[in-house]
């Protein structure tokens, strides 16, 4: 069994979702941009998130308390795989403090505590996207100092224009492609950074056709959750890597 540690999102995850013979989830994070893992911790306590689901709870409080950089040092684990698809959500700013605005975040309420006066920082600012490259070389700089660059692994994923139903091929509304467009532009920007710096860590590329959603999809339909061939391909390309190495 091959011990993986993840950082991102179900794209990644669902992989061994699906392959669970094949793989050990050794822990996942989801729900946090680097600009807020990079970030100063600001301590709540689960008290605060009025969510029913303990796994969103546990992934808020993973972000604010920033605790995956500490993660990596104590988990026992052969690769690092990393997606960077919950770089789609704004920032929250507190004093010196980033906390990403995911949904479960939205729906925990917290925002609205008197404790505390967030900003609301936008994805497709200029702002962001300054403080994202600074923190990625950080991020990345401090990931290659504790853990060899052949453990590592980039996912490099895209949102679908397209989705399929039964087997029928469709595409998303003009208005969902004006989304997609936006976000696959913050994710190549994204990519051509880290591929830039860090070129010795390993690489998933696909080609357009491998991203096609699917409506019947377990956690329904999305640009970013894809038919089962896409699993399976990446789930072979991880296995690669990993006998490559």
């Amino acid at each position: 069994m091959i011990k993986v540690l993840i950082l991102g999102s179900c794209v990644t995850r669902d992989t061994f979702s699906f392959f669970p013979d094949q793989f050990t989830v050794v822990d996942y994070f989801a729900r946090s941009s680097i600009i807020s893992i990079m970030s100063e911790p600001l301590i709540i306590n689960e008290s605060e998130l009025s969510l029913p689901s303990a796994f969103q709870r546990k992934m808020i409080l993973y972000d604010f308390h920033k605790v995956f950089l500490n993660q990596i040092l104590q988990c026992e684990f052969d690769l690092l795989i990393i997606d960077i698809i919950d770089e789609r959500f704004d920032l929250l700013k507190y004093n010196n403090h980033y906390i990403t605005r995911s949904s479960e975040l939205v729906n925990s309420k917290i925002e609205q505590s008197e404790k505390y006066s967030f900003d609301v920082v936008k994805r497709d600012s200029k702002e962001v996207y300054e403080l994202w490259k600074l923190n990625c070389n950080a991020f990345f700089r401090y990931i290659l100092n504790h853990i060899p660059a052949d453990k590592v692994i980039l996912n490099k994923v895209f949102w679908s224009y397209k989705y399929r139903d039964e087997e029928k091929l469709y595409s998303f509304s003009v208005e969902e492609a004006k989304l997609i467009e936006t976000h696959n532009k913050i994710l190549k920007s994204y990519y051509s950074i880290i591929e830039s710096q860090f070129p010795q860590i390993n690489l998933i590329n696909y080609s357009a056709e491998d991203f096609i959603a699917d409506k019947n999809h377990k956690w329904g339909i999305s640009p970013f959750h894809y038919e089962l061939r896409h699993y399976s391909d990446c789930k072979n390309k991880i296995k690669n890597i990993w006998m490559k190495n």
